[in-house]
């Protein structure tokens, strides 16, 4: 089978997710650079809003960061990703919406992606206390959720996990926000377990 074609840079957190989703499956990848604007006309023709990832099927593009995974997971042979079990799937949804309206807004756009550009221009960046305190709400939520971890899937990772581990691992890097990661134990076995699998290999960057 050829590589699959992923549209995206290798910093962003919801590409890491579908990297770390092609790896569990055991399948190649290309990752493709997108413009250097992604307002470009020739990345919105691949998607509409400018973002990132974006999956290439016979050079017909699939945007969103969900339906990657659920493609990945449905097309691909390998383990699955998702439960069978009716309550078990819903409670990974249930994470996965948690996940992309919450946890990615605090830790990642309120925090993260500001900080990068600052950093980028040579400016300081010190974190909205807003933004703080709705991840301290957040971090404690997921740390009640993973008290029979390492993962909320249980042994083995699921859709829910592979998004959440990016962000976590984002957390872990930022000095603002990484205290706030290692007190907290179940989320620190959680990050483990994840740098412990080969998929994280080569897509997410190790803490010190």
């Amino acid at each position: 089978m050829d590589p699959i074609r992923i549209v995206g840079v290798n910093f962003s957190n919801f590409v890491q997710s579908a990297l770390l989703a092609l790896k569990e499956k055991g399948a190649t990848y290309e990752l493709v650079p997108p413009p250097s604007a992604l307002e470009e006309p020739a990345h919105l023709a691949l998607h509409p809003w400018g973002k990132i990832p974006v999956l290439l099927l016979d050079g017909a593009p699939l945007y969103e960061t969900t339906a990657i995974l659920r493609w990945i997971d449905t097309a691909l042979p390998g383990p699955a990703l998702m439960p069978t079990d009716p309550l078990a799937a819903a409670r990974a949804e249930q994470w996965i919406s948690a996940i992309t309206s919450y946890l990615d807004i605090h830790a990642i756009r309120q925090i993260g992606s500001p900080m990068f550009f600052a950093t980028r221009r040579g400016e300081a960046f010190e974190p909205p206390q807003a933004a703080l305190e709705a991840l301290e709400h957040d971090l404690t939520v997921f740390e009640t959720a993973l008290g029979h971890g390492p993962f909320l899937g249980g042994d083995a990772p699921n859709l829910a996990d592979l998004l959440l581990a990016p962000i976590v691992n984002a957390i872990a890097l930022m000095p603002q926000t990484r205290p706030m990661l290692y007190m907290r134990p179940a989320l620190t076995a959680f990050l483990a377990a994840v740098h412990a699998r080969p998929s994280s290999e080569g897509v997410l960057k190790k803490p010190a």
